[in-house]
């Protein structure tokens, strides 16, 4: 479940946790690369997010930027970038699949 509402989630402090703070790094270096918007740097997204989601070690404020960053990726590259007409629709799909992941429960 990805929060969206970030308001007195003391995401500031999670950092103190040095797990937490080494996802949060983990994403910036990613960050790093959003100019491409590539699927290269989608899957980087995925695999941090996987591995938070199996760890336990990021803060919503991370968990949530990270899922923005594969948001990014689609609807400023990978769907853009596409030529094929029928394969940019299945890159809409997938895009509509990760927003919903997101977006399917709000807090």
């Amino acid at each position: 479940k990805t929060r969206i509402d970030l308001r007195n989630t003391g995401f500031k402090k999670a950092i103190d946790n040095p797990k937490i703070a080494n996802f949060r790094d983990k994403i910036k270096k990613i960050s790093k690369e959003l100019s491409k918007a590539t699927v290269d740097v989608d899957f980087k997204f995925r695999e941090l997010i996987e591995y938070g989601e199996k760890t336990g070690f990021y803060s919503d404020y991370d968990y949530l930027y990270a899922h923005y960053g594969r948001v990014y990726c689609y609807t400023h590259g990978i769907v853009l970038h596409e030529k094929d007409e029928l394969k940019q629709i299945d890159k809409m799909l997938e895009f509509e699949e990760i927003f919903r992941e997101i977006y399917g429960g709000l807090s």
